[in-house]
């Protein structure tokens, strides 16, 4: 008899997380427009929307203005969630890029150094009584971060997490722009974001 109200409470934990996922589907359906229209609630002159896709606890939208590519994640969460995320994103990002030991020490190697000019720059602001966090760095032609050579380098990222707390989401975007585009450029769209 005991299993059955366990698995009343699994039943009743997923229809709520499932619940959750729809409220966050629905702010998003309202935030966005339709694929392959513009997307004009985010003041963000000529993307388009490519593609949107949920996971079990996020949806992702996928936007492009050219060589422009934009991806915005958001997950339903508390506020304390949210600092938590923040600082675990932070912490990935640079752990990403940090010298490693190399995995055939030798004379010439004993660890594999990431190249400065390569290196994330991290930023921080709290604008408009929301704290956004942010990495400046480059990216690959597939989206990859962690480039560590001039020929592999296709975009310039801007990775950034915020929280907005009328909503309840915790965004994370990724903005990728040509390797020329200028850092307060990338930084106005990321700020663009509400």
């Amino acid at each position: 008899m005991a299993a059955r109200p366990r698995r009343f409470l699994l039943i009743l934990g997923s229809a709520l997380l499932a619940l959750l996922a729809a409220a966050g589907l629905l702010v998003l359906c309202r935030r966005f427009s339709a694929p392959g229209t513009p997307a004009s609630p985010l003041a963000l002159q000529g993307f388009q929307r490519v593609e949107s896709w949920s996971t079990r606890d996020s949806v992702v939208e996928h936007f492009a203005n050219g060589e422009r590519h934009l991806k915005i994640e958001h997950l339903p969460v508390d506020a304390e969630s949210a600092k938590t995320l923040i600082e675990e994103e932070v912490f990935a990002m640079e752990a990403l890029h940090a010298n490693a030991l190399s995995p055939y020490p030798g004379d010439l190697s004993k660890e594999i150094a990431f190249p400065e000019k390569f290196k994330p720059r991290f930023r921080e602001s709290d604008r408009g009584g929301i704290h956004r966090a942010w990495f400046l760095l480059h990216a690959s032609a597939r989206f990859g971060l962690g480039v560590s050579a001039a020929d592999v380098v296709k975009y310039k990222a801007l990775v950034g997490f915020f929280y907005s707390p009328e909503e309840g989401l915790f965004f994370t975007v990724k903005y990728f722009a040509p390797p020329a585009e200028a850092d307060e450029e990338m930084e106005k769209v990321f700020f663009s974001l509400r």
